[in-house]
């Protein structure tokens, strides 16, 4: 009753020794579990969706009843984890809300430690950083890293297409630059040690930011690291698993829902096409990813995005930045969003990478 992806499997160890898993067509099977492909599709796509006015046939996006949907929760403080509801000024002068998790052991540490900057996913069009999973999940990577993490919200297509969200994740970066900022994170939050880490389009945002730090080379602050679990790129002509038929239903990101995702991104000034060859929306459109700040890369089996991020992790690789990643044999898009299955074992090796990146430790 459930579709399966059938592919085969290569081992092919790097030079550290590293298995890594990559997918070549047919004809060993990696199965989507019916859990995930029928109650969360459900869930995500035939509720939650449908219930905003998208669906395959009709797409007549309602932003407040997507928002009305996606209750906002509050930023309840306890005994380890203090949370704290910040607006973030753009350069715009626009403000954009976001959420600062600080683990009680640093609330009177002036030492300086890595700060996290959380991007949610969502196709550039969805998603909220003061809704569920994102505040269990950022609340628990500040407590298990004790680092602090920004989990910012940007401005959103359709009302907001490119660049206007990766341009608002660049501003976080140029604001925390900026003395004033030290009022909302603390100066012990160190500035020159940020990591930008996303999901899906949150990845996105994370790399194309990473490519306008490098670019522009602003004062006061530096990417040090950039984690992309399940990153989407608008690349064009589609890779194979993006048109892969046995890929088109996938958990979380049908391939009818990306293509509008796409689009809606692109806005009325633009094709997808003309899209995907801007470097700050795609960074394979780049003309060199060298000097990028170093990445850990995520990506699961069974997604339909699992080509054109595999190929941006080797691409920066190729281009002589320090770039590992690990693909997860059953992982589905954004698979990382919920705490189950394969998922623990891709944060901690997020965390692991982390830790030797920027502090020269792998006991996380």
């Amino acid at each position: 009753a459930f579709p399966h992806i059938t592919c085969e499997l290569a081992c092919l160890p790097d030079e550290r020794g590293t298995v890594s898993m990559r997918l070549f067509g047919a004809p060993a099977t990696i199965r989507q579990d019916p859990w995930f492909i029928g109650l969360i599709s459900s869930l995500v796509v035939g509720k939650t969706l449908k219930g905003c006015g998208l669906t395959e046939e009709v797409q007549a996006f309602d932003r407040p009843a997507y928002e009305a949907g996606i209750p906002i929760v509050p930023p309840v403080t306890g005994s380890e984890m203090l949370r704290e509801d910040v607006r973030i000024p753009m350069a715009d002068g626009h403000l954009n809300s976001a959420r600062l998790f600080t683990p009680a052991v640093l609330e009177s540490d002036e030492q300086l430690t890595p700060l996290v900057i959380y991007i949610h996913g969502g196709g550039w069009c969805l998603g909220n950083a003061l809704t569920q999973p994102y505040d269990s999940m950022c609340s628990s990577l500040s407590r298990q890293l004790n680092w602090r993490v920004l989990s910012i919200n940007y401005r959103l297509a359709p009302e907001h297409p490119f660049p206007t969200p990766v341009e608002d994740v660049f501003d976080v970066l140029t604001w925390l630059a900026d003395p004033a900022s030290q009022a909302v994170v603390p100066p012990s939050a160190d500035r020159q040690r940020v990591v930008l880490m996303g999901e899906s389009a949150g990845a996105n945002l994370a790399a194309c930011a990473s490519l306008m730090w490098r670019d522009r080379q602003p004062q006061g602050v530096a990417v040090a690291h950039q984690v992309l679990f399940s990153p989407c790129l608008p690349t064009r002509p589609l890779r194979p698993s993006r048109t892969d038929p046995l890929r088109a239903n996938g958990a979380f990101l049908p391939a009818w829902l990306m293509l509008w995702m796409e689009e809606q991104y692109a806005g009325s000034a633009m094709s997808v096409d003309e899209l995907s060859r801007k470097a700050y929306a795609n960074p394979l459109a780049a003309s060199t990813l060298a000097g990028m700040p170093p990445l850990t890369g995520v990506v699961g089996g069974a997604e339909g995005l699992l080509d054109e991020g595999v190929e941006l992790f080797e691409a920066v690789k190729a281009a002589g930045v320090d770039a590992e990643w690990r693909e997860y044999e059953h992982g589905y898009h954004a698979f990382v969003i919920l705490p189950i299955g394969q998922a623990p074992a891709a944060w901690a090796y997020a965390r692991e990478r982390l830790q030797k990146s920027l502090v020269g430790s792998s006991s996380v």
